[in-house]
C-alpha cells in the first residue's frame, strides 16, 4: 500500500493550476503597487546601460519584511539586463542572499563566479578581490550586485567588504567603473557601522518600501490567485479575508503564504474551493515573523538551539532564559534528535548569529541576577508557531 502513495497523490485532482507561483522565490511577470520604486531604480541605474563603465551608482532599498524589497529588486535587475542586451551591453545582475552567503569569502566568490570560474577554496578574500578586479579590467562586462539582508551581513562583519567593493576600481589607472551595488535591508541602523563616505553614497539613493495597504494586498493576491489556482477555487471573500489578516503588517509575503497554506488545507481535505476555515487553520500555523524559507538557511545545530530556546520559554513561561538554561535545553534536544551537542564556544557563536538574524534577542543581565550573564528571549513571534515550523524543518534534514 505504502509504495503507491506517490502515485496516488499524483493521480489526485488538485485545486492548484501551478502552486510554484506562490513560492517565495517566484518573481511574477508584472509587479503591481511598486511602479514608483521601479522608476526610481531605473533613474539611478540607467547610466549602466547608456554609458557602461562610466559610473558606478549605489542604492539602498529599505523596508520591513514582506514589503517587496527582494521581488522588486530582482524584477528590476531582470528588466535592466534585458534593456542592456537589446543594446549590446554586457550587463550581469547578481542577487545574493546574505543569510545564505554569510561570509565575505562566499559573497566574493558568488560575485566573481559571474565572470570567471572560481574554486570553492584555496584563495584568501584579498586574492579573490584581485581576481575580480582583473576580470573586470580585462573585459567590457558591467556588474550590478544586490546584497539582500545587508543589515545582517554588516552586523556580522561584512562592512569592510562592502567598502572594498565600492572602491574596487578606484586604484586602477583609467579603470572602468564596472561594479555597482544595491543594499537591501529591513533596518538602516547597521549602516552606521560603514565608513561615512560609503554610507552617504547609499543613503543618497534611498528607495523606501512602505507596508502594503489592504487594497494593495488584495490586488497582489488576486494576481497570484489567477496564476496559481483553477477558476472558482478562491472567492473574493477569501481574498478579502486574507488581506485583512495580513494588513496589520502590510506584509505581502505573509498574505501569499496564507493563501498557499489555505490552498494546501483545502487540497488535503479534498475540497474543491478554499473555505474560511482553511484560512483560519493557516493563520493558526504561521506568523509573519516566522518564515520557513528564512529558517531553512540555518544549519541543523542552529535549528536545534533555536528549538530548545523556544520550547524552554514556552514550557517555563519565562520572559528570558540564561545562557546556561539555553545550553541545558539544547543538550536535551540533541539527545532527542540523536545529535552530539556542540561545545560552549560554538554555541555562543550560534547565539550571536541567531541574534544578528533577529530570531532571538540577547541582553546582559541586570541587578536581579548574580554575576553577569546574557539573557535570551524570543519576542517577535509566538513560541508555539516557532516550535511547529522548526520541527517541520528538522524533519526534512
Amino acid at each position: 500500500m505504502s509504495s503507491n502513495i506517490i502515485e496516488e497523490e499524483l493521480a489526485k485532482s488538485t485545486i492548484f493550476k501551478d502552486e510554484s507561483k506562490l513560492f517565495p522565490e517566484y518573481v511574477p511577470p508584472t509587479l503591481p503597487c511598486r511602479e514608483n520604486q521601479l522608476r526610481k531604480l531605473a533613474s539611478i541605474f540607467k547610466i549602466l546601460v547608456k554609458y557602461p563603465g562610466k559610473a558606478a551608482p549605489k542604492a539602498l532599498v529599505l523596508g520591513k519584511t514582506g514589503t517587496g524589497k527582494t521581488v522588486t529588486t530582482k524584477f528590476f535587475g531582470s528588466m535592466l539586463c534585458e534593456a542592456a542586451q537589446r543594446r549590446g551591453v554586457k550587463l550581469h545582475y547578481v542577487h545574493i542572499n546574505c543569510r545564505k552567503y554569510r561570509t565575505p569569502f562566499t559573497v566574493l566568490r558568488k560575485i566573481t563566479s559571474m565572470l570567471i570560474d572560481v574554486p570553492e577554496r584555496g584563495f584568501s578574500d584579498e586574492e579573490l578581490l584581485a581576481k575580480l578586479q582583473d576580470a573586470l579590467c580585462g573585459r567590457e562586462d558591467v556588474l550590478l550586485v544586490a546584497l539582500d539582508e545587508a543589515d545582517y551581513f554588516i552586523r556580522s562583519g561584512g562592512g569592510e567588504l562592502i567598502y572594498k567593493l565600492t572602491r574596487l576600481m578606484d586604484e586602477v589607472t583609467h579603470g572602468r567603473q564596472a561594479l555597482s551595488l544595491i543594499l537591501i535591508a529591513k533596518d538602516d541602523a547597521p549602516l552606521l557601522l560603514l565608513d561615512d563616505s560609503v554610507r552617504g553614497g547609499f543613503q543618497r539613493n534611498l528607495i523606501y518600501m512602505p507596508p502594503y495597504t489592504s487594497e494593495e494586498l488584495k490586488t497582489i493576491l488576486r494576481n497570484r490567485v489567477e496564476e496559481a489556482f483553477h477558476e472558482n477555487v478562491v472567492s473574493d471573500e477569501i481574498v478579502e479575508m486574507i488581506a485583512q489578516a495580513s494588513s496589520k503588517w502590510g506584509d505581502a509575503r505573509y498574505a501569499i503564504e496564507l493563501l498557499y497554506l489555505a490552498g494546501k488545507n483545502a487540497e488535503c481535505e479534498g475540497a474543491c474551493m478554499i473555505l474560511p476555515e482553511h484560512v483560519r487553520k493557516a493563520i493558526a500555523t504561521t506568523h509573519p515573523e516566522v518564515r520557513a524559507e528564512e529558517l531553512a538557511f540555518l544549519d541543523k545545530h542552529q535549528m536545534l538551539l533555536l528549538l530548545a530556546i523556544a520550547r524552554e520559554l514556552n514550557r517555563t513561561e519565562k520572559v528570558y532564559l540564561t545562557t546556561g538554561e539555553a545550553e541545558q535545553a539544547y543538550t536535551c534536544i540533541c539527545e532527542e534528535y540523536g545529535e552530539t551537542p556542540r561545545k560552549h564556544t560554538q554555541l555562543w557563536k550560534y547565539l550571536k548569529e541567531l541574534h544578528n538574524m533577529g530570531l532571538i534577542t540577547m541582553r546582559i543581565s541586570g541587578k536581579n541576577h548574580r554575576g553577569k550573564t546574557s539573557l535570551i528571549s524570543i519576542d517577535n513571534a509566538p513560541t508555539t508557531v516557532m516550535i511547529k515550523v522548526l520541527e517541520n524543518e528538522l524533519k526534512k534534514m
